[in-house]
């Protein structure tokens, strides 16, 4: 009898995760459709190049400012390439997949460890799966490769352990996610020391759990401290300021948050406390989760009092508002599992605070999460364990996924998804320019070392490392003044109206340290007295020097 149950059971699982295994294909391939050469990876994509060639990028600080950011996330990429002899869009789609599993399993994971009830954690997948944007300007999860991304399935897990009380285990995955992506780590093991000790109390083992998570995360900590620029942790120039204000606002400033997202977070926060106290848990586990609370909104407090009032760069530097992340991640976690064991009227409606993280998102991705994630519930509700009813759902999600696969007109797994012609003009910089050229670039039209791999000059995006180095930030804001590139609301008229004198003596400095100097304008631009090196429909080039 007992084993007859034991293989009901692991006939069970084998179900979830074939379920699991379902719906990393179906995000892959197009509920939230894998992007490569995109966003964080304008930035990324340059260091990995250089990595692989320190003699690419001469004279680029940006690139420089790989040391400033310590992590073993490009290291690992670099050795999975040579491991396994893969180009580098290979290596990136390869490991982006193999890392989405444990993703989707880590929610699967943690909406279990709420309830020990499978059915939790595959309602928290069903729930989980659509990514959306929360306050920090983040996404839940992303759909691209990079450090946070590989670090996410190591700190839900974490999580999932310290519900369920296995703290060494805890501890081991935080410090492996440290070594990925710091910031994110630190946004976990805070909220988790405070809950550990709010139900626990204090004990002279927990000492043992800080020993072994600073020994775990000493690696990283050394190549800070190795890689240290020399700057100060809490006083900071009004340049570094300026930049950080005028490019990172909406990263670290609560003051440039929009409304909405305010009114979003505080939805999340009344779902967190309506699960909280109406859900099935016992009064540890309540302690537990008031205690992550405490210690995420303890973040946002210092994050407020100290980038906005008292502004001292550290705080600014750690983006605190983005730890909001992993209560988000929780919650919907708890209402898996709290509306599969004890459904109430309060916790069917605190679903609509759920609902409202989709609004002004993609209107097929807000329809698409309300019907799968109601066909979740009613197939494990009204189903519970019929053999069929996660292989339908498994399929219903591939469905989706492949249908989102034609809607976007397929797959790109080497190349982003900007313009054609913006990608042309790349194409030919690699191909017919010196690898010591700088290329003066439309601040608007992001990315272009990704393909180019030149130097540049003028990219708005590559303001984002302003956070960790006031020589690059005003290293990058005199090239946005130079351009006049300061009002991120309207960066092409103003470029489009350089006057030629004016670029002439820009690139007349430039050429001082790189061989050959270029400027990309638009078409539609005043023509320069001057022969165009390429031009297409969108684009022109002009060799200013020599």
């Amino acid at each position: 009898m007992e084993s007859s149950k034991s293989g009901a059971l692991a006939a069970k699982l084998y179900q979830d995760y074939l379920f699991i295994l379902a719906v990393a294909v179906a995000s892959f391939i197009g509920i939230n459709q894998y992007h490569y050469g995109m966003w964080n990876q304008f930035v990324s994509l340059p260091w990995l190049y250089d990595l692989i060639d320190p003699n690419l990028f001469p004279n680029d600080l940006l690139v420089e400012q790989r040391t400033a950011s310590p992590s073993f996330f490009l290291v690992f990429i670099k050795g999975f390439m040579e491991l396994f002899s893969l180009s580098i869009a290979q290596a990136h789609y390869i490991l982006y997949l193999l890392f989405l599993v444990p993703t989707i399993y880590s929610f699967y994971a943690l909406g279990k460890s709420f309830s020990d009830n499978r059915r939790s954690g595959i309602l928290a997948v069903a729930l989980l799966t659509f990514a959306f944007p929360v306050i920090g300007d983040v996404q839940t999860w992303d759909s691209l490769l990079m450090e946070r991304t590989i670090a996410l399935p190591f700190l839900l897990l974490s999580i999932a352990s310290l519900v369920k009380r296995q703290y060494w285990t805890m501890i081991v995955l935080q410090g492996i996610a440290f070594n990925l992506h710091p910031l994110s780590a630190i946004y976990v093991i805070t909220p988790s020391a405070l809950a550990l000790i709010m139900r626990d109390g204090f004990k002279v083992k927990q000492f043992g759990y800080l020993l072994l998570l600073v020994a775990l995360a000493s690696p990283v900590l050394y190549l800070r401290a190795k890689n240290s620029v020399g700057e100060g942790l809490f006083a900071f120039g009004e340049t570094w300021m300026e930049a950080m204000r005028l490019r990172n606002g909406h990263h670290a400033f609560p003051s440039a948050y929009p409304l909405g997202m305010w009114l979003k977070s505080g939805a999340i926060f009344t779902l967190f406390v309506l699960i909280t106290v109406f859900g099935p848990w016992k009064r540890d586990l309540k302690k537990l989760l008031w205690g992550f609370a405490i210690g995420i909104s303890l973040m946002l407090l210092l994050g407020l009092i100290y980038t906005e009032l008292f502004p001292l760069k550290i705080f600014i530097q750690l983006q605190f508002f983005r730890s909001f992340l992993f209560l988000v991640i929780i919650s919907l976690a708890m209402w898996s599992a709290a509306i599969i064991d004890f459904p109430r009227p309060i916790l069917y409606m605190a679903f609509l605070f759920i609902v409202v993280q989709y609004m002004g998102v993609d209107v097929t991705k807000l329809l698409g999460f309300v019907l799968f994630s109601s066909l979740a519930w009613i197939l494990l509700v009204f189903f519970k364990d019929k053999k069929w009813n996660i292989a339908l759902l498994s399929m219903a999600f591939l469905a989706l996924g492949f249908a989102g696969y034609f809607l976007r007109g397929g797959l790109k797994l080497e190349q982003g998804i900007q313009s054609e012609e913006w990608y042309e003009v790349q194409d030919w910089f690699a191909e017919k320019s010196d690898p010591e050229a700088m290329v003066i670039v439309p601040p608007s039209e992001l990315g272009f070392r990704v393909r180019a791999q030149r130097s540049t000059y003028g990219d708005w995006f590559d303001g984002t490392k302003a956070f960790f180095s006031e020589e690059y930030a005003r290293y990058w804001l005199d090239h946005m003044y130079s351009l006049d590139a300061y009002n991120p609301a309207n960066l092409k008229a103003p470029y489009n109206g350089l006057q030629f004198e004016h670029v002439l003596s820009l690139g007349q400095e430039l050429a001082e340290k790189n061989k050959e100097v270029y400027i990309i304008r638009y078409q539609e631009s005043e023509n320069y007295p001057i022969a165009e090196s390429f031009s297409n429909e969108t684009f022109k080039v002009y060799r200013l020097f020599p």
